[in-house]
Parts: C-alpha cells; structure tokens; sequence
C-alpha cells in the first residue's frame, strides 16, 4: 500500500516506516512510541480510509488495533505533524 494514497498513514515494517497527514510526509527510523500501543511493537499498518488498523508483535501475532489503539494512533500521526505556532504555543 503506497502511503501517497491516503491522507492519513503510518507504516513501521520493524526497521523503517513512514507517516503522513495533512498532506506532509514524514519518514521514520525509529519505532514510533505511542502511549496506548504495546512496546513490542514489529509491525503497524494503519489506514484508517481502507479500514487497515493493524499490529504485529515480537512474537509474530498479528492482530486488529482496538478502538483505543486507532485512536492513539491517530493522534500521534495528527500530532507529528503540528507546529507549535499552529498549536498556539509560538510567539
């Protein structure tokens, strides 16, 4: 699934992924750490336009998010994405 697709995305295949919302693209080397997804996170596949919300462990188990966990990922893609000064907290 090409992440240029959608308008809102996150993709960690275990070594690298990407992000993107409100047009912008962000590519990630690191894990994303997101308060509400398990910390032994190997796989996120979310694209909530197509119904993809899915996670994989480091044991291998793949399974659906929960309501909660689509939308801490939800607010972790919309939140790399936000300036400061679009936030309210420039000068």
């Amino acid at each position: 699934m090409s992440i240029n697709l959608y308008e809102i995305r996150l993709f960690w295949n275990g070594n690298t992924g990407g992000a993107k919302a409100h047009g912008a693209y962000r590519h990630l080397m690191l894990v994303p750490r997101i308060i509400g997804i398990p910390s032994n996170v190997q796989l996120i596949d979310y694209a909530p336009e197509v119904g993809t919300a899915l996670i994989r462990d480091s044991k291998g188990v793949e399974r659906s998010m929960s309501t909660e966990e689509r939308k801490a990922v939800q607010s972790y893609v919309r939140g790399l994405f936000v300036s400061p000064i679009a936030a309210g907290q420039g000068a």
